[in-house]
């Protein structure tokens, strides 16, 4: 079959012999047949083989699709002595990934670019790839951004922190250390850094990368109650506010009130009432008001009407909400 051109210069070095269409199967076969002339390189250190082949063994590699059909590259990777290594490897294979040896460089950069638009756990499951083998993919990919990343210029930042890992490394390694701390800005909602573990070494790497001069532009940095972040803002940001985020605010105030809620249950309540503000109720009333169902603010009128503690405290969460509805409103208008 005379094959068309742009598929005989599928690769280079090496020349297409054969295709084949398993259309029932929903796959494609490309054979392709190394060129002698061409020179062959150490796919280790990246010197020049000998000359003299002392094996070879059969590749099958995926590459772009053509259309809906998976395509293979299928060829003899040939095995020669290198000088440097002083032991025989497999020449390099300019069009294969160095992340993994089944894919070619094309169908690579494609998969990571997926991870941009989708978690690699999915874009694996999606692709039908290894979920490590995505992942490296992906790496690559943030690898090669970062290369030509700069910081953009931040006045109002936001840090906080992640769990990046769930088991230890090593036996001792401390629980800060499976953290990321993630820097925001707050004007565009971007993050524009990512630390290693949760520690204040960890936001002044953060600040030492920007410099002296640009950390004094910052003029507000909003965080959790973490010591470590506010002693690190205290240091290189001379002119910032450190504030403590919304989120972790509104995590310790319905802490409080949940709190609360417990203890007027159980000294203050008697009877269905005291079955009605425990259990599975107790969540109705740290949730807002606006976003209870009916059955739900019948529920909770019920035990207002027969206790006023509640209703102090449902008029306190209610507050708390509407400081912050305020604001959002002000931002909003301006």
């Amino acid at each position: 079959m005379r094959l068309p051109r742009f598929i005989s210069k599928i690769s280079p070095g090496f020349e297409v012999i054969d295709l084949k269409e398993w259309i029932s199967k929903g796959f494609i076969e490309i054979y392709l047949k190394n060129k002698e002339e061409s020179p062959r390189l150490c796919s280790k250190c990246g010197d020049q083989l000998n000359s003299a082949k002392v094996g070879e063994h059969k590749v099958k590699v995926r590459t772009l699709d053509i259309h809906k059909f998976k395509t293979y590259l299928i060829l003899k990777r040939q095995k020669h002595h290198c000088p440097t290594c002083k032991k025989t490897r497999s020449e390099a294979l300019s069009f294969i990934s160095s992340e993994s040896p089944h894919v070619t460089e094309e169908y690579a950069w494609w998969l990571g670019r997926l991870c941009e638009i989708a978690p690699v756990s999915r874009a694996a499951k999606f692709t039908g790839n290894d979920p490590m083998t995505m992942w490296r993919f992906d790496f690559k990919r943030m690898r090669r951004l970062f290369q030509h990343y700069k910081i953009p210029k931040v006045t109002r930042i936001s840090v906080d922190e992640v769990y990046a890992r769930k088991q230890k490394y090593y036996r001792k390694e401390s629980r800060d250390k499976r953290f990321f701390t993630i820097v925001s800005d707050l004007n565009s909602g971007r993050v524009v850094w990512v630390s290693e573990s949760r520690s204040k070494e960890a936001l002044d790497e953060f600040f030492h990368v920007i410099g002296e001069e640009r950390c004094k532009d910052i003029e507000v940095v909003a965080a959790d109650q973490f010591d470590g972040y506010k002693k690190s803002v205290e240091v290189n940001c001379p002119n910032a506010t450190f504030v403590w985020d919304r989120f972790h605010i509104m995590q310790t105030f319905e802490k409080y009130v949940n709190d609360d809620r417990a203890w007027l249950s159980h000294h203050l309540c008697q009877g269905e009432i005291k079955r009605l503000t425990r259990g599975k109720f107790k969540q109705l009333f740290l949730k807002k008001a606006e976003r209870r169902s009916k059955v739900e603010n019948r529920h909770i009128g019920d035990v207002l009407k027969d206790n006023q503690h509640f209703a102090y405290l449902e008029l306190i969460k209610e507050g708390m909400f509407q400081i912050y509805q305020s604001k959002d409103e002000f931002e909003a208008r301006e």
